[in-house]
């Protein structure tokens, strides 16, 4: 018997990636990146950019019939001295993952199996927000966790 798809760590992370691909990149040209490694994009043309966001994946936790995955997104900003680059890339991913057409402003993600049926939503949630800081090569960035919910069979 094989894994339902609402306990597959495989089905979480590709609902995730899908989403802000079709979100961030595909509808707002934000640069979106799900390696693990720190390195500035390039576009085309060769040049780096000056803002992207990272998005690390922290584990799928299951307990009972809810299942929890957060997600790390590392807002990055270069040539940016007051951070206005980083804020309203900050506010960009903000928008994204907030419904306020919602009676609950709760954004519902959707949760696909293989053939990219939707098979669920995910409720959305927000947790630890860093400071914004500077890197060595002046890159400035801050992280946002986030949380991802729904329920399993």
């Amino acid at each position: 018997m094989a894994l339902d798809t609402t306990l597959q760590e495989l089905a979480f992370r590709r609902s995730i990636k899908k989403f802000f691909v079709d979100n961030l990149l595909t509808a707002q040209s934000v640069y979106v990146s799900f390696e693990t490694l720190y390195k500035i994009p390039v576009d085309s043309a060769g040049v780096e950019l000056d803002s992207w966001i990272n998005f690390h994946f922290d584990g799928l936790n299951v307990t009972g019939n809810l299942a929890r995955g957060r997600v790390a997104a590392y807002l990055f900003s270069r040539r940016d001295a007051d951070g206005t680059k980083l804020a309203v890339l900050r506010d960009t991913l903000m928008d994204v993952i907030t419904d306020l057409v919602a009676i609950d402003g709760i954004k519902r993600v959707p949760l696909y199996d293989n053939l990219w049926n939707s098979i669920g939503g995910m409720l959305v949630s927000t947790g630890a927000e860093s400071n914004e800081s500077l890197g060595v090569d002046e890159t400035l960035y801050k992280f946002v966790n986030l949380y991802f919910s729904y329920a399993t069979k």
